[in-house]
């Protein structure tokens, strides 16, 4: 795979000077525009199964100075895509456009990656790649980098719970 580039043309974007969008489904409904918005805390005690195993690998095998970055960020994207997906499975979350200042991007990288050993944990030999990959900003796909910062502001509201049903035609192409 190729390396994620780090963005460094930041020119006049929504009052931080980025230039594209970026994507976050949220658990708080109705967040207004300018809103700033944290992580809440560790979100893997939601995790089960494999996720939880490779959300502990990755941790495990976390560089010198990200020990804490995966529990102490807040997760957005830069494609619409993934945001979908996962509000599709938390039905009463909210999509929302939000931007950042670049200077609190923590890390970036493949999600996929994640999925990928999630898919078979126990082969170390192949999760142990996947993992350096992800530290290393590594991709695959190029459609699900998630960037890990410190905070966001809220630009808008992309979907309510109320558009489950929108979402859900949207991404299946209104196959149920």
């Amino acid at each position: 795979g190729s390396a994620i580039p780090r963005i460094t043309n930041f020119d006049s974007f929504r009052g931080f000077g980025v230039t594209k969008k970026f994507f976050r489904t949220h658990r708080e409904l109705d967040l207004e525009a300018g809103t700033i918005i944290r992580a809440s805390g560790d979100h893997i005690h939601g995790l089960k199964g494999n996720q939880l195993l490779t959300e502990n690998l990755i941790r495990e095998q976390a560089p010198a100075g990200h020990e804490n970055t995966r529990s102490d960020s807040l997760y957005v994207f830069d494609d619409l895509y993934p945001c979908e997906v996962y509000f599709l499975g938390r039905k009463t979350s909210t999509v929302y456009e939000v931007a950042f200042d670049p200077n609190d991007m923590i890390h970036t990288a493949d999600i996929d990656l994640f999925n990928d050993v999630a898919r078979e944990p126990g082969n170390a030999e192949h999760a142990g790649r996947l993992i350096k990959a992800y530290w290393d900003r590594q991709t695959r796909t190029g459609r699900k980098v998630e960037y890990l910062v410190k905070q966001a502001r809220i630009v808008c509201t992309i979907w309510r719970p109320s558009d489950y049903l929108k979402v859900r035609a949207n991404l299946t192409g209104g196959r149920s």
